[in-house]
């Protein structure tokens, strides 16, 4: 059941990482949330224990896949199965990292950011019911930092 697992799981990481770069150069929102990124800054969504990762570097002329052993910012996620049900679209993202099942290495801010562009990702690719059930509307306005939050 494992290796089925992880097969499945480079699939939908060789998707994801495809359907990301074309909607920054198609999409308008997609590329806006995004550019609040600095050019070269490097992220990866990897899986613990596994060797399954995807590192992207967003630059001048859009997103490009990268080798890198050091991003500025890791989404990692605990064990495969977790990682399976996110990108499967059976679990919101906020669930996974409010029930522990992800590790951010890296600025918050960032996360943020990355966390944004994945949920308009998943609005275009889920079906609107699902779509609905995975993203949070209320998240419609962008977080351009922590100190907005009140309190902080």
């Amino acid at each position: 059941m494992y290796a089925i697992k992880r097969k499945l799981l480079s699939v939908l990481f060789v998707f994801f990482e495809t359907s990301l770069k074309l909607l920054y150069k198609r999409d308008k929102t997609t590329k806006d949330i995004l550019s609040r990124l600095p050019d070269g800054f490097v992220f990866s969504i990897s899986v613990d224990f596994s060797n399954l990762s995807i590192t992207i570097q967003k630059g001048e002329n859009g997103l490009r896949r990268l080798r890198t052993d050091h991003p500025d910012l890791s989404i990692n996620f605990k064990n495969i199965h977790w990682a399976l049900l996110c990108f499967a679209g059976v679990i919101p993202q906020h669930t996974a990292f409010a029930g522990k099942m992800v590790r951010i290495k890296g600025n918050i801010d960032s996360a943020l950011i990355v966390t944004e562009a994945i949920y308009r990702l998943q609005e275009i690719i889920f079906p609107p019911p699902v779509a609905r059930k995975l993203t949070r509307k209320s998240y419609k306005k962008p977080i351009e930092s922590m100190e907005q939050i009140k309190g902080w």
